[in-house]
């Protein structure tokens, strides 16, 4: 059987359930390595309240370290 645990911050409200619109194609590592992302347009996600993110009218940017969890694929 299989499954996520989800911390207690979920039912304090300091999760946030968003979709991802958009995604670059990875980030680069210290060696110059591409890293691909693990989310993709349409990934439901969750990330904490107090993430460092550049909101934007409707929408946020963050980096792909701020992702909790993957809620539901695309």
């Amino acid at each position: 059987s299989g499954g996520i645990i989800l911390p207690d911050t979920v039912q304090d409200g300091k999760l946030l359930e968003g979709e991802v619109i958009a995604a670059s194609e990875g980030m680069y590592s210290a060696q110059g390595t591409m890293i691909p992302l693990v989310v993709s347009e349409g990934d439901t996600i969750l990330y904490n309240k107090h993430a460092q993110v550049h909101e934007h009218g409707e929408f946020v940017i963050m980096s792909v370290n701020e992702i909790l969890s993957i809620v539901k694929e695309k």
